[in-house]
């Protein structure tokens, strides 16, 4: 909650107090020109620092995005103890990488005060796989499938594993970027978020017993919407390199679908649970980035051309509502929902025009 709380105020602060940095020696027309124009600087407002190559500036921006997504509660096979009764070890995912792309659109009205309108779209998609093997020299250590209610009954010589996730993530934003000092700009936004988030967990098990296998499959289909706040720093090394970061909270609406069934192991065909929930919340997420940006204009300023290549960590708290609704049936305590966590690199181009 405190950083949720400075998010906040520094955005706040950003908007209304744009005067206090005021540099009274420097006035910037343009990103990476500077003029000296002390007698011409007027008190009270911080110059804007948008780029400036039409009317209206239009620009777009493509992101190829490597990120590994990370999620609590995602284990899907342990280890019985069958001596001591107790659990030996836990076989969790193995969170890979994955590759997603993220696509930008936005105008500069400069005859209303520089402000900034910004269209973006991410797109992801992640498949994992995992398995877990028996130990076949061991007639203590039983393999278990964690997602299966009567997990105790039942003995497996192999478990597979396979998660998939989609994320569609729509942002609409508004913002005026300006100087704060020499070579420093700020530039806080405000808008709203909307998309979704679909989750897929199948765990398939090979009984010691039999050459069939069973399944348990779990799926999460949730759809969000509600406001962001963010704020943007820009450092000018010179007049082509810079370092940029951003801090993104969002707080949204989330309507969720959910649906969990386990097959009889001793008749596949049937179905042993079979549950569905439809439920909704409010959850929040957080986006942190550190970007790395050369940049120059081309053809006497009329256009702007930008490389980025950054680190990207991403938090959507309270999504894995699969393993929440496993863990409701079996009577479990299941108050903390797993997080979502995306992080990893991006890499963009960026064309002004």
């Amino acid at each position: 909650m405190k950083i949720i709380k400075y998010i906040f105020l520094i955005s706040i602060f950003a908007f209304s107090n744009s005067n206090i940095f005021a540099n009274e020696d420097f006035i910037f027309e343009n990103q990476s020109h500077l003029i000296h124009k002390k007698d011409n600087f007027i008190s009270g407002y911080n110059y804007e620092s948008n780029i400036k190559t039409s009317k209206y500036s239009p620009y777009i921006k493509a992101s190829y995005l490597l990120y590994q997504p990370i999620q609590k509660g995602m284990s899907y096979a342990f280890f019985d103890n069958q001596n001591a009764n107790h659990i030996d070890r836990v076989k969790e995912v193995d969170f890979k990488l994955q590759s997603g792309f993220e696509l930008n659109l936005g105008l500069n009205f400069s005859e209303y005060d520089d402000y900034n309108l910004n269209f973006s779209y991410l797109f992801f998609r992640s498949t994992v796989k995992d398995t877990a093997f028996s130990d076949v020299n061991s007639t203590i250590l039983k393999l278990k499938p964690l997602w299966h209610t009567n997990d105790l009954l039942v003995n497996a010589s192999t478990i597979n594993a396979k998660w998939d996730l989609d994320l569609d993530l729509i942002d609409l934003k508004t913002s005026r970027s300006y100087y704060v000092g020499k070579f420093i700009t700020l530039e806080p936004s405000l808008g709203i978020k909307t998309g979704r988030i679909y989750q897929k967990f199948v765990e398939t098990i090979f009984r010691l017993s039999s050459i069939n296998s069973f399944q348990d499959e779990s799926k999460s289909n949730s759809w969000i919407i509600g406001p962001t706040i963010s704020t943007n720093a820009k450092w000018f090394l010179n007049e082509i390199f810079s370092i940029k970061t951003n801090l993104e909270y969002a707080l949204f609406y989330q309507n969720f679908k959910a649906k969990h069934f386990e097959q009889d192991p001793a008749n596949p065909a049937n179905l042993e649970v079979n549950i569905t929930n439809d439920s909704y919340d409010f959850n929040s997420s957080i986006k942190l980035s550190f970007n790395f940006e050369a940049g120059k204009y081309l053809k006497n300023d009329n256009m702007y051309l930008a490389v980025n290549l950054g680190y990207d960590t991403l938090i959507f708290f309270n999504q894995n509502y699969m393993r929440h609704l496993k863990d409701l049936f079996k009577s479990y305590d299941s108050k903390n929902i797993g997080d979502l966590h995306l992080h990893g690199l991006n890499l963009s181009l960026s064309f002004n025009f």
